[in-house]
């Protein structure tokens, strides 16, 4: 099945923000957009679950056969031009107007399954502002280097709301995975009522394909497959003409509790000597908003397209549509399609200077340049200690840019703010009249535009735990031979993966190390954090939080009662029943195990088969050689024995990637070696991130970070570790 399209389940047109920013994604103007859950469930039957009864496969053969021109249309070499536009107020006639903002440019080429999509602002330099590609029917997403101040779509900000999850899938899904067991059909005078619950209940009626479906909504069966949370269909009611067979209304719940309605206005279009729907209106409705979004089709050159497609809702700024401009069908050249294999990196990282802090490049052994950051204290007359940081897993620049949900903001828009975590480790740090150095891994840069941080995957997959040792040596001697530095007063900051790594260098390179401060300390090898973090470790983050009374069961009641900011910011808009897996209205720690099941066997077949495309993609960018370095090796307290210097850990005892019985564990070495130079701190309701997402919120700084801060003051004044 192949579909030509602007997929809609990707974005069709972007949501803006109330400041008029436009957002966008992919962008395919596309037929097959509605799908619902429609018919094709109609089949099974409850005696035979894997195979409908012939009657009913008669009537689903006689159902795509009407329903051809839409369920699969003609595939077509094209590109074409769309308009997004946006409603603004003029003064002049004291109302709001339709205003071009955004022009997107698109190539399809269905013999090779792929698209190529860019967009400018209408009226600017023509320059691409962004680029996505799409190649063999995998979805994946390359974005190149923007020439200009592109924006590209989170998942919280498709327009379709997660509409796209349920009500643009489920008919294409559902004819590519086989049919599902439970549902119901009913004669109603001329109509046809389907009824299917608990859809995914039974992960077994799905048949097993070595390829995935060849537009985007793939992406959503493959992630609904392992991941309830995304908003996979839940229940589905569709009324259909028992005489033309075709859709007339269907409403549609998520696992989140998103309600859908689709109504498929008459007259129907006709291709190719069949019907599509020439108009269909979408009603979602998702806690107090409701919204609509019209699309508008047509017919051209035996093509079905979008016309024009407009998003009504509660807010000014939701008012939006994109409209069909220019379709050419043509030969599309092959070229257009050549996934490159890595992201062009900037010639240096962007980042904003202030006093006392500036750029040190540094040589690797193998003879590849690095870039580090060193934030000294204003002022300061004499040398100075530095705290060195080695952080965790996947990659990192010396910046740390991130965008992260802006408190109250509302739930469709997705509004952000922007910081540069690491801006908040030396800002504590200097104040504290100590210096702050922090380096790029290699492959990884900053650039002014998003996506902020570039990684180039070729680089990058080669940093296996052994070369970013290697890469902090070489950072490590370069911070030493600044004047400014008291190059005996250095003290390793390890976080999580970096808990693993600064023994490790401080063994190798002991001089001037005056101690290493660990937090979301990792006692485990990689094999045993994997799964740890797929079952008991994804309990931990959510009972962090919900689990009031610690009973290790969260009801429906202590998951509202939690403090709303951090529930929001953590979890989203995710709801009460996409984590109840068994539905009896508790979460256990069984419902999350059960959750991440399917996903877990994957990661570690992926390990097993050196699948990296896999691990690229749902792992931190990891590779199967990074993490096969150490997929089976000593536990961290043996390295942190070998050292006599001061050694302290601050670890939450909720943390979900790194379990706190390592840290007991790393204790209880100590204690039986006789050794006394290892501190402790553990902090109750806390996460691996040591709750860094109160000074997200609303500016506080988590009391570990206080007291670990206050710590490494006293280490390096020579006053001593801080009393308990």
């Amino acid at each position: 099945m192949r579909v030509v399209r602007i997929p809609i389940s990707k974005s069709p047109f972007p949501i803006a923000r109330k400041k008029r920013n436009i957002k966008l994604n992919g962008a395919h103007i596309a037929p097959a957009v509605f799908t619902t859950g429609l018919v094709v469930l109609m089949i099974s039957c409850s005696d035979e679950p894997r195979r409908p009864p012939s009657a009913r496969d008669d009537f689903w053969t006689r159902f795509v056969s009407a329903n051809t021109a839409w369920l699969d249309p003609p595939a077509r070499e094209m590109s074409y031009d769309a308009i997004v536009q946006g409603k603004k107020y003029a003064p002049n006639v004291d109302a709001y107007e339709w205003v071009d903002e955004v022009r997107i440019e698109a190539w399809c080429a269905p013999k090779e399954n792929a698209r190529f999509l860019s967009w400018s602002t209408r009226g600017e330099d023509p320059g691409r502002i962004s680029e996505h590609r799409f190649a063999e029917g995998r979805g994946g997403r390359v974005t190149i280097p923007p020439s200009g101040e592109g924006r590209r779509l989170t998942d919280a900000e498709w327009i379709t709301a997660r509409c796209g999850t349920t009500f643009l899938c489920s008919l294409h899904f559902f004819a590519w995975w086989g049919l599902p067991n439970a549902f119901s059909v009913e004669q109603q005078q001329d109509r046809l009522l389907i009824q299917v619950h608990d859809l995914y209940s039974d992960f077994e009626w799905r048949k097993r394909h070595d390829s995935y479906p060849v537009y985007g909504v793939h992406e959503f069966a493959e992630t609904a497959r392992v991941d309830r949370r995304v908003g996979g269909l839940d229940y589905i009611e569709v009324l259909i003409d028992s005489r033309s067979l075709l859709p007339i209304k269907l409403a549609e719940r998520d696992l989140n509790g998103l309600e859908t309605s689709v109504e498929f206005a008459q007259p129907w279009l006709e291709v190719e000597g069949r019907q599509v729907p020439g108009q269909i209106t979408v009603q979602w409705t998702e806690q107090d908003d409701k919204c609509s979004l019209v699309y508008e089709f047509q017919v051209r050159e035996g093509t079905w397209l979008l016309k024009s497609a407009e998003l009504i809702g509660p807010h000014e700024s939701l008012s939006l549509r994109v409209r069909l401009e220019d379709l050419r069908i043509e030969a599309v050249a092959s070229s257009l399609f050549t996934m490159p294999t890595d992201v062009e990196l900037p010639e240096r990282s962007y980042t904003e200077l202030t006093e006392g802090e500036r750029i040190i490049n540094f040589t690797t052994g193998d003879g590849l340049v690095l870039e580090g950051k060193l934030s000294l204290p204003r002022g300061a007359d004499e040398p100075v200690p530095v705290v060195m940081l080695l952080p965790g897993a996947g990659p990192w620049t010396f910046d740390r840019p991130v965008e992260y949900p802006a408190p109250g903001s509302h739930p469709l828009l997705a509004d952000t703010q922007f910081m540069r975590c690491c801006d908040f480790y030396a800002g504590e740090l200097t104040k504290r009249g100590i210096g702050f150095f922090r380096t790029n891994k290699r492959g990884c840069a900053i650039a002014k535009e998003k996506p902020y941080e570039r990684v180039n995957r070729e680089v990058f997959s080669k940093t296996t735990p052994s070369v970013l040792v290697e890469d902090y040596k070489a950072a490590l001697k370069e911070l030493r031979r600044q004047t400014d530095v008291d190059g005996s007063r250095i003290v390793l900051l390890g976080t999580s993966e970096g808990t693993r790594l600064a023994p490790r260098l401080a063994l190798l390179e002991p001089e001037g190390i005056a101690a290493i401060v660990m937090c979301g300390y990792a006692e485990d090898d990689f094999e045993d954090i994997i799964n740890w973090q797929m079952s008991v470790g994804a309990w931990k983050k959510v009972a962090r939080l919900l689990d009031a009374n610690g009973d290790d069961v969260i009801t429906a009641a202590e998951f509202h009662a939690a403090p709303k900011k951090q529930r929001r910011f953590v979890f989203g808009h995710t709801r009460f029943e996409a984590f109840d897996e068994d539905g009896d209205g508790r979460i256990t720690p069984g419902d999350l195990a059960a959750l991440n099941e399917p996903h877990l066997q994957a990661t570690l077949a992926a390990v097993r088969d050196r699948n990296d495309d896999y691990l690229w993609e749902h792992l931190l960018n990891l590779s199967s050689a990074y993490l096969d370095e150490e997929w089976h090796r000593e536990p961290t307290h043996h390295m942190l024995l070998q050292l006599d210097i001061p050694l302290a850990i601050f670890h939450g005892e909720h943390d979900g990637s790194c379990r706190v019985e390592g840290v007991h564990k790393a204790q209880e070495a100590f204690r039986s070696a006789g050794r006394d130079n290892l501190i402790v701190r553990l902090y109750p309701r806390t996460g691996h991130d040591l709750n860094f997402e109160e000074f997200l919120i609303d500016g506080r700084t988590p009391q570990p970070f206080i007291d670990m801060f206050n710590h490494i003051r006293d280490v390096v004044t020579r006053s001593g570790p801080t009393a308990p």
